[in-house]
């Protein structure tokens, strides 16, 4: 799979060919052996924190509280190891898409993790397979935005109404027949 070319189509507009250096064509199945090949020796990581994996992106978690400094340094330590997995393997964590969350009552929120020398933000809600949590678990804010999303599509479906009513013509909503 050498000698391949890529170009970026915007509107009309096409810009000049590049080599396309690295990577997997997409659409074959050579893309989800490769990644599930490289990511074999991920587990490595598991005697410090627990891991999620994902199409597109990985959750590092730790079960129990972080409580302590030996708590800290523990879950540091699963993070570091994650750091050096992904630079033996060339993989570049993207650490502005990296957030971290904090769940619990009994929570230290002093600590401060890092991958390499950068901090990514902690956050107060996250957004998780469709679900909002947020560090009391409470699930106020995923009922708001449930409710946010019911309003946003009524407040669609009246202005769908609105423009057509029954005869196929359009009216607004204080015009009458």
């Amino acid at each position: 799979m050498c000698n391949r070319k890529q170009r970026v189509k915007i509107n009309c507009f096409y810009l000049d060919w590049a080599d396309v250096l690295s990577g997997i064509p997409q659409g074959t199945i050579l893309g989800p052996i490769s990644f599930s090949i490289c990511i074999n020796d991920l587990p490595v990581c598991k005697q410090f924190i627990n891991v999620y994996l994902f199409a597109d992106y990985a959750k590092l978690y730790r079960p129990k509280h972080v409580i302590t400094d030996d708590d800290h340094r523990v879950l540091q330590n699963g993070l570091n190891t994650f750091q050096e997995w992904s630079d033996k393997w060339l993989l570049r964590l993207n650490i502005n898409k990296c957030e971290i969350a904090f769940y619990g009552r009994d929570v230290n929120y002093e600590y401060k993790y890092y991958f390499s020398s950068t901090s990514p933000e902690s956050v107060d809600v996250i957004k998780d397979l469709g679900v909002v949590f947020d560090s009391e678990v409470s699930f106020v804010s995923h009922c708001k935005e449930k409710i946010n999303r019911a309003y946003s599509m009524l407040g669609f479906i009246k202005r769908i109404f609105y423009i057509f009513n029954r005869g196929g013509s359009r009216t607004g909503p204080d015009e009458s027949n």
